[in-house]
Order: structure tokens, then sequence, then C-alpha cells
């Protein structure tokens, strides 16, 4: 594992160290115990708790990814049935004044003008995702909970004088990087097939925006787009029910529930049995290729950082790649002018 954090640190693109590292891992079932690791550090590295896990990082990146691994089906049971209903029933949702005419053609001046059916209709939809949302905790992947225990178990022993601090940290990853981009962009995450219309990228916009801002725990203010203001006594109704959702899908009993394989790397393709909640055919061959290829592109970076950090067990991890590395150019040289000679032939 210090080879992987090895390069989860020094590599230059992170998207595609995450998906490549966090896609091996799991086909082996290290990727909670990686990705835990990788938080943890995170979070001691992190000042305030104001600003935890609201950057871009290989961690941040890494839970994104595996969460849209396996989250899929989970996405398709709790928000998707409503946004299809948002595209099919085609209802306006617009609030803000500025983006709505009067019977003179006009923008209307201030939000008292804003029609009340719009509002409702906000709130409805709102609702639907959110109702759907706690309905479904019993759904919520297995190996997400864990993490988000031991997520939730790291932050409030770096921030234990802020209580809330055991919300924020998982609402972090599951609403703001889960939920509400799903929501937001839908098709990006295979909810739907057709193109959305302005008004519903609209309606799925401001559904978006209430779900991150009721998952901060937090009721708008005048100051930033004061006309969402009118979604507060929902967000005050739902974030007693976003706690107790928190609490359900962090409230595990025995952590390493997901036992690593003793032997996977043999394994170029593997689908989960029919007991795994996780559905998943992968080439790992392709995969190792590709981590391969970040590897040889990254391996000056990685030496600056193991002689920056001047740790012994860093440095010994490095070597052990360092080999790795030669060899498998080695390899690749040799099959390259084997496949020179047959052409030639």
């Amino acid at each position: 594992m210090n080879i992987v954090n090895l390069i989860s640190k020094a590599c230059d693109t992170k998207d595609e160290a995450a998906r490549e590292i966090v896609t091996i891992l799991n086909e082996g079932n290290l990727a909670i115990p990686f990705l835990s690791y990788q938080c943890k550090l995170e979070i001691s590295n992190t000042k305030s708790h104001e600003t935890l896990f609201r950057g871009t990082s290989f961690c941040t990146k890494g839970v994104d990814y595996y969460m849209k691994l396996i989250c899929k089906n989970y996405l398709e049971e709790t928000i998707g049935p409503t946004i299809k209903k948002i595209v099919k029933q085609h209802k306006d949702c617009e609030i803000d004044p500025s983006k709505l005419l009067n019977d003179s053609g006009e923008y209307i001046s201030n939000a008292e003008e804003v029609p009340e059916e719009n509002i409702e209709n906000l709130k409805e939809y709102s609702r639907s995702i959110l109702d759907s949302i706690f309905e479904n905790s019993t759904q919520f992947p297995v190996e997400l909970e864990e993490l988000f225990s031991n997520i939730q178990d790291y932050a409030i022993e770096q921030f234990p004088d802020f209580y809330d601090i055991r919300y924020s940290s998982v609402s972090a990853f599951i609403f703001l990087r889960l939920f509400s981009p799903a929501i937001l962009n839908p098709q990006l995450f295979g909810l739907i097939d057709e193109n959305l219309k302005t008004r519903e990228v609209r309606t799925l916009t401001l559904i978006s925006k209430f779900v991150q801002q009721t998952a901060n725990l937090v009721e708008y203010n005048n100051s930033k787009e004061p006309y969402m203001s009118v979604l507060n006594d929902l967000i005050k109704e739902y974030i007693p029910y976003i706690k107790k959702y928190i609490d359900l899908i962090t409230r595990i009993h025995h952590k390493t529930i997901i036992k690593p394989k003793k032997i996977f790397f043999g394994m170029f393709k593997k689908k989960a049995n029919d007991n795994d909640k996780v559905d998943i055919q992968c080439d790992l061959a392709k995969r190792f290729s590709s981590l391969h290829r970040i590897i040889n592109r990254n391996l000056d970076n990685i030496k600056k950082e193991v002689n920056r950090n001047n740790n012994r067990e860093e440095k010994k991890a490095f070597n052990e790649l360092k080999i790795i590395i030669e060899k498998l150019n080695d390899k690749a040289v040799i099959l390259s002018n084997n496949s020179i000679d047959d052409k030639n032939i």
C-alpha cells in the first residue's frame, strides 16, 4: 500500500490516477482501506473544519470515482424516479425574479411577484428527492457505510470541538459530490438518456442547490441568491432528516466488513457473484497498463516526493516500485520488438 500512496501523492493527473488505482484496488476489495487512509491523511492536514474536503485532491477524486463506480443502482432507486418525473411533467419551477417575465413581457422586480405555483412545484420535487433518499437508506451500499464510518471517526478525532463535523464530513461526499452532481447532470450518471430541455435543466439546477444547502445544515441568507430563501422553511424541516440519514449510513458495528482478497492480480476479468451488491466487470490488464504509463510519466515526481519526505518506508517502497517499473519497461521493449519482427516476416 505504501507504493500506491506514493503514486497518489506525486501523480500529475489526479483524475486518471484515481480512476485506475481505485478500480484495481476495488477488484481486490482493497479500495476501502486505501481510501480510508487517504481521507485520514487529508483530515489530519486540514486546519479548519470549515474547509474539510472542500478542495480537489487525490483523496476527493478517489472517493468521487468510487461512489460513481458502485452507486449507479442506488442513484436509480433514490433520485432516478423523481428526475424522470421532472423530465416528463415539464413543470415551471423558476423562482428567480430576474428570470421571470410578467404579463407585459418585462422581468418582474421582486420575489413577491414569483408565481406561487412555481414555488410549490419546486418544493414538491425537492421533497420527493430527499424523501426517496431517506426512505432508501437501507439500500445504501455497505462498502460506503464502512468508508463513511471511518471518515466520520477521523473527523471527530481531528475536530472534537465541532459536533456537526460528524455530519459535514460525510455530507461533503454523499450529498455534495454524489447526489447534487447526479441531480444536476443525470445523463452523466446514466439516470436518463434523453437530452434535457432548458426548463428541466433549470429545475434540476435549483433542486441541486437546495440539496447542497440542506446538506450544509444552514438556511439561505439574503445576501447570496436571496430568491432561494423561500426554501428556508423546507431546509429547516429537512436538516434533522439529513442528520438522521447520515447517522444511519455510518452506523456499523464491525469495521473491515469487506475482506481483502489474498490473490487477485492474476484475474484479468472478474464478475461479482450474485451475493455481492456490486456487479462490475473489469479489465485489469488494461487498468494496469494505464497505471504503468502514469507511473512512468511521474517517476521523477515520485522520487522528488520521497527525497523531500526523507522517510525510510517511502524510500523502500520507491525502490520496490522502481524495480517493478524497470522490469515492466524491459518486458514492453521485448514485446514491441517481437511485434516488429512478426510484421517483417
